[in-house]
C-alpha cells in the first residue's frame, strides 16, 4: 500500500504538517515533528505520495508521487540534505515543485519568486543586484537552472538573510525574545515561530535547530538572547546576500 503523508496514516509522534496557502504557487509551510519514530523504516521501493492532508481544497495543481528510494536520494546526493527527514524534505520538495519547470527553477521563475519574496524588503533599485547575487550563488553549476539540492540548500540562507536585515533593529529581537521565546531566550519552538511569523517559505524544525545553533554562537553565554540575536544579524557569515 502506498504510503501517504498525511497525519491519520502517521504514528501520533510523527511529523505532522500544516499548510498555508497564500496561492497555489506561493505555498508557505509549517512542518513539526519529532522522533517521527518508524517513519523512515521503510522499504526503499516503497511509495510515497506528496499529496499532503485535504490537498484539493487548496487547489494545489496535480500530485506527484516519490518513492522513499527518491528521497533517499535526495539526502545522500548532498550532505548539507542529511538532516532533514523524510516529511522535511518532501515539503520542501513541494515548494520546489511549485515553482519547477520539467524538475528545474529557470531564472524567469527564480525573478518571480525572489520579487515576491524580497520586494517588500528593497527598494526597485536594489532589487536586481540583489536577485542576480542570489542566482549565481544558488546555481552552483551554472547551468543557468536550479535543481532541487541547490534549491533547498540556499533558499534557506535568503531566508536568514532577510531575517538578518528585519533583526538589525534592536527593537524586532527584543520583541522577538519576548513573543515567541520565554522572555530570556529562544529555544527550537519559538524559532520556528519566528520564522512562522517572518513568512519563511518553508518552516522545518531542521531549519530551525540551524538557525538556533547560528544565534547561540554570537552569545558569549551559548544562549539565543535577544543581545544574541542582534549581535547575530550584524555577522555577515556565509550568506552571501548583503543588504
Amino acid at each position: 500500500q502506498p504510503l501517504r503523508v498525511a497525519a491519520a496514516r502517521l504514528p501520533q509522534r510523527a511529523a505532522v504538517a500544516s499548510f498555508s496557502f497564500k496561492r497555489a504557487r506561493a505555498q508557505r509551510v509549517r512542518i513539526e515533528d519529532s522522533a517521527a519514530d518508524g517513519i523512515t523504516a521503510r522499504h526503499l521501493d516503497e511509495p510515497v505520495s506528496s499529496e499532503l492532508p485535504d490537498a484539493a481544497r487548496y487547489g494545489i495543481p496535480g500530485i506527484t508521487t516519490y518513492t522513499a528510494a527518491e528521497i533517499n536520494r535526495w539526502r545522500v546526493s548532498d550532505s548539507r540534505l542529511q538532516e532533514y527527514t523524510d516529511e522535511e524534505l518532501l515539503v520542501w520538495r513541494r515548494f520546489f515543485d511549485a515553482h519547477a519547470v520539467h524538475g528545474r527553477v529557470n531564472f524567469k521563475e527564480f525573478q518571480h519568486l525572489i520579487k515576491r519574496r524580497c520586494g517588500d524588503l528593497m527598494n526597485s533599485l536594489r532589487l536586481p543586484s540583489f536577485l542576480l547575487s542570489a542566482w549565481a550563488r544558488f546555481d552552483e553549476d551554472a547551468n543557468n537552472l536550479l535543481d532541487f539540492t541547490e534549491f533547498v540548500v540556499h533558499m534557506p540562507l535568503l531566508e536568514v538573510r532577510l531575517m538578518k536585515i528585519a533583526a538589525h533593529d534592536p527593537i524586532f529581537a527584543q520583541r522577538s525574545v519576548q513573543n515567541y521565546g520565554n522572555g530570556e531566550r529562544l529555544d527550537v519552538e519559538g524559532v520556528m515561530q519566528m520564522m512562522e511569523a517572518h513568512k519563511y517559505v518553508v518552516v522545518t524544525r531542521t531549519d530551525a535547530r540551524r538557525l538556533l545553533k547560528s544565534i547561540e554562537a554570537g552569545s558569549g553565554e551559548g544562549i539565543a538572547t535577544a543581545e544574541a540575536l542582534h549581535h547575530w544579524s550584524t555577522e555577515e557569515g556565509d550568506d552571501f546576500l548583503n543588504p
